[in-house]
Protein backbone atom coordinates (compact mmCIF):
# COMPACT_ATOMS: atom_id res chain seq x y z
CA UNK A 1 0.00 0.00 0.00
CA UNK A 2 2.22 2.95 -1.30
CA UNK A 3 -0.86 5.55 -0.73
CA UNK A 4 -1.93 4.86 2.69
CA UNK A 5 -3.25 8.44 3.36
CA UNK A 6 -5.28 8.29 -0.24
CA UNK A 7 -6.63 4.90 0.42
CA UNK A 8 -7.67 6.01 3.98
CA UNK A 9 -9.11 9.14 2.87
CA UNK A 10 -11.73 7.33 0.41
CA UNK A 11 -12.58 4.42 2.76
CA UNK A 12 -13.37 7.42 5.43
CA UNK A 13 -15.93 9.30 2.26
CA UNK A 14 -17.30 6.47 1.02
CA UNK A 15 -18.42 5.44 4.86
CA UNK A 16 -19.63 9.59 5.27
CA UNK A 17 -21.39 9.21 2.00
CA UNK A 18 -23.20 5.70 2.68
CA UNK A 19 -24.25 7.34 5.95
CA UNK A 20 -25.23 10.76 4.44
CA UNK A 21 -27.51 8.47 1.61
CA UNK A 22 -29.01 6.39 4.43
CA UNK A 23 -32.42 8.24 5.03
CA UNK A 24 -33.50 7.65 1.38
CA UNK A 25 -32.88 4.04 1.58
CA UNK A 26 -36.33 2.41 1.93
CA UNK A 27 -37.12 1.05 5.16
CA UNK A 28 -39.99 -2.08 4.44
CA UNK A 29 -39.32 -5.53 4.93
CA UNK A 30 -40.92 -6.63 2.13
CA UNK A 31 -41.97 -4.09 -0.79
CA UNK A 32 -46.05 -3.43 -0.88
CA UNK A 33 -47.35 -5.05 -3.76
CA UNK A 34 -51.01 -5.34 -4.74
CA UNK A 35 -51.96 -8.99 -4.13
CA UNK A 36 -55.30 -11.07 -5.09
CA UNK A 37 -55.76 -12.12 -1.86
CA UNK A 38 -55.81 -10.94 2.11
CA UNK A 39 -56.96 -12.60 5.36
CA UNK A 40 -58.57 -11.11 7.99
CA UNK A 41 -59.57 -11.89 11.56
CA UNK A 42 -62.32 -10.69 13.97
CA UNK A 43 -62.80 -11.36 17.23
CA UNK A 44 -66.34 -10.59 19.02
CA UNK A 45 -66.34 -9.37 22.92
CA UNK A 46 -65.32 -11.74 25.06
CA UNK A 47 -68.48 -13.65 26.36
CA UNK A 48 -70.27 -13.65 22.93
CA UNK A 49 -71.84 -17.07 21.44
CA UNK A 50 -70.78 -18.68 19.32
CA UNK A 51 -74.34 -18.38 17.37
CA UNK A 52 -74.18 -14.40 17.55
CA UNK A 53 -69.95 -14.66 15.86
CA UNK A 54 -71.01 -16.69 13.33
CA UNK A 55 -74.18 -14.44 12.43
CA UNK A 56 -71.63 -11.40 12.63
CA UNK A 57 -69.18 -13.11 10.27
CA UNK A 58 -72.21 -14.31 8.11
CA UNK A 59 -72.97 -9.76 8.11
CA UNK A 60 -69.10 -9.38 7.40
CA UNK A 61 -69.24 -12.07 4.75
CA UNK A 62 -72.29 -10.40 3.25
CA UNK A 63 -70.15 -6.90 3.53
CA UNK A 64 -67.52 -8.75 1.99
CA UNK A 65 -69.55 -9.53 -1.42
CA UNK A 66 -71.32 -6.38 -1.57
CA UNK A 67 -68.09 -4.64 -2.84
CA UNK A 68 -67.69 -4.98 -6.50
CA UNK A 69 -63.67 -5.66 -6.42
CA UNK A 70 -64.51 -9.07 -4.42
CA UNK A 71 -64.84 -12.31 -5.96
CA UNK A 72 -65.23 -14.65 -3.32
CA UNK A 73 -64.95 -14.81 0.69
CA UNK A 74 -63.71 -17.88 2.88
CA UNK A 75 -64.89 -17.99 6.49
CA UNK A 76 -63.91 -20.15 9.58
CA UNK A 77 -65.72 -19.46 12.76
CA UNK A 78 -65.01 -20.78 16.18
CA UNK A 79 -61.55 -22.39 15.68
CA UNK A 80 -59.69 -23.32 18.04
CA UNK A 81 -56.06 -23.28 19.13
CA UNK A 82 -53.46 -24.48 21.62
CA UNK A 83 -54.64 -22.64 25.49
CA UNK A 84 -51.55 -20.69 25.00
CA UNK A 85 -51.58 -19.41 21.49
CA UNK A 86 -51.37 -15.54 21.37
CA UNK A 87 -50.37 -13.09 18.86
CA UNK A 88 -48.48 -10.12 19.31
CA UNK A 89 -50.81 -7.91 20.63
CA UNK A 90 -51.11 -10.13 23.50
CA UNK A 91 -54.48 -11.31 22.50
CA UNK A 92 -56.11 -14.90 21.62
CA UNK A 93 -57.82 -14.76 18.39
CA UNK A 94 -59.06 -18.31 18.75
CA UNK A 95 -62.39 -18.89 20.23
CA UNK A 96 -66.02 -19.50 19.92
CA UNK A 97 -65.91 -15.48 19.69
CA UNK A 98 -63.59 -15.24 17.00
CA UNK A 99 -63.02 -16.39 12.82
CA UNK A 100 -60.86 -16.03 9.86
CA UNK A 101 -61.47 -15.07 6.59
CA UNK A 102 -59.80 -15.29 3.24
CA UNK A 103 -60.64 -12.87 0.35
CA UNK A 104 -60.20 -13.16 -2.89
CA UNK A 105 -60.16 -10.17 -4.99
CA UNK A 106 -61.39 -9.58 -8.67
CA UNK A 107 -58.54 -9.48 -11.35
CA UNK A 108 -59.93 -6.48 -13.07
CA UNK A 109 -60.62 -3.90 -9.88
CA UNK A 110 -61.06 -0.23 -9.58
CA UNK A 111 -59.39 -0.07 -6.27
CA UNK A 112 -56.17 -1.34 -4.80
CA UNK A 113 -56.14 -4.09 -1.85
CA UNK A 114 -55.46 -1.09 0.99
CA UNK A 115 -58.58 0.55 -0.54
CA UNK A 116 -61.04 -2.22 -0.16
CA UNK A 117 -59.28 -3.47 2.95
CA UNK A 118 -59.74 -0.02 4.57
CA UNK A 119 -63.18 0.37 3.43
CA UNK A 120 -64.04 -2.85 4.38
CA UNK A 121 -62.84 -2.63 8.28
CA UNK A 122 -64.44 0.98 8.73
CA UNK A 123 -67.69 -0.35 7.87
CA UNK A 124 -67.46 -3.50 10.32
CA UNK A 125 -66.71 -1.08 12.94
CA UNK A 126 -69.75 0.90 11.95
CA UNK A 127 -71.80 -2.05 11.70
CA UNK A 128 -71.18 -5.00 13.64
CA UNK A 129 -72.20 -4.70 17.28
CA UNK A 130 -69.78 -6.41 20.00
CA UNK A 131 -67.11 -6.27 17.59
CA UNK A 132 -64.16 -5.97 19.47
CA UNK A 133 -60.96 -5.94 17.01
CA UNK A 134 -60.86 -7.01 13.14
CA UNK A 135 -56.90 -6.74 11.50
CA UNK A 136 -55.90 -8.04 8.28
CA UNK A 137 -53.09 -8.67 6.44
CA UNK A 138 -51.99 -8.87 2.87
CA UNK A 139 -50.86 -12.57 1.66
CA UNK A 140 -47.91 -11.87 -0.98
CA UNK A 141 -48.18 -12.74 -4.65
CA UNK A 142 -47.32 -16.07 -5.90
Amino acid sequence: MNHREITLAIAAASIVLAIALYPFVPQAMMPLGDSGQFMASLEMEPGTSFTKTDESVYQLEQLLLAQPDIAKVSSQTGFGLTRNSTYFSGYSMGSVNSASLIVTLEDQRQRDIWEIMDSVEAEARRTLPGLRRISNCKFKNS
